[in-house]
Order: C-alpha cells, then structure tokens, then sequence
C-alpha cells in the first residue's frame, strides 16, 4: 500500500491506496469523471517528484482554499491529489513530508510545471477567447 495525500481546503488526509494508476487518479477524490483533472505542478526534490493533480477549471466557490496552494498560486477547484515519484514509480507521502517540504522554501524548485491532462486534453495557458460560433435557425410562419 502506498500513501497520498488529498488536499481539501484546510483539510489534508492521508489515504492508503493499494494500486495508485494515472489513469484514475480523479476517482481516489470522488469525481465522476476526469473532466479538467490535470497534473498541475511537479516539484522536483532530491530524488524524487512531488506532483500535485486536480481539476484546473471549475466554479469559483469550488476553488482550494490551501494556504501551501493559494501561496504557490496553484489554482486548483475542488480537492486535490498529491503524490510522490522516484524511478516511475508512486511511493508513499505523508502531511509531515508535505509540510516539511513546502515550509523549506529552498527546496523547491518551480522550474517544472507541467499541464497534462489525464483526459488527453491540453489546456492552453493563453489568453485568447474561444471563437463563438452562431447557429442560424429558421422557423416557418404560418402566414407563408
């Protein structure tokens, strides 16, 4: 069994999970399908990674509220997930290790920052709009 960490606002519980796949990751925090759940920060530290994953979109009352997020400014809606990696392969993190590490600020490096969708999409970090597209209807008249 290894050990994650799910962030809700001022809430971090460890949960032990006995196989942890990328590919799932969004059902260990109770959402229903992997709409906008992204891997969103990966801090590197030591030997191994912490990567920090959550859905990146969301309404804003559902924004994390985590004072480690809100000071990263890492916008995150709803909980969040953390694990650790070294060699590929998940291993355990406990809120002490998280803790410890984000309160020693020469640890982290902010240089990876990664976007990936687990869902495949890329989510554009640009600012330009969506182009609105117009549907034309016609309607009959029954004076025609």
């Amino acid at each position: 069994m290894i050990k994650i960490l799910i962030i809700n606002n001022d809430i971090i519980k460890e949960s032990n999970i006995k196989n942890l796949d990328h590919d799932n990751m969004y059902k260990k925090l109770g959402y229903k399908n992997n709409n906008n759940f992204c891997l969103i920060k990966s801090y590197k530290n030591k030997d191994n990674y912490i990567n920090i994953y959550g859905k990146n979109s969301g309404a804003q009352n559902l924004l994390n509220t985590n004072s480690v997020l809100v000071n990263k400014k890492l916008s995150i809606y709803g909980k969040a997930l953390v694990v650790k990696i070294i060699d590929n392969q998940y291993i355990s993190i406990t809120e002490d290790e998280f803790n410890i590490f984000f309160d020693n600020k020469d640890n982290i490096d902010d240089s990876t920052n990664n976007n990936e969708c687990i869902n495949n999409e890329q989510v554009s970090n640009d600012n330009s709009e969506d182009e609105l597209l117009e549907d034309v209807y016609c309607y009959s008249s029954d004076n025609e």
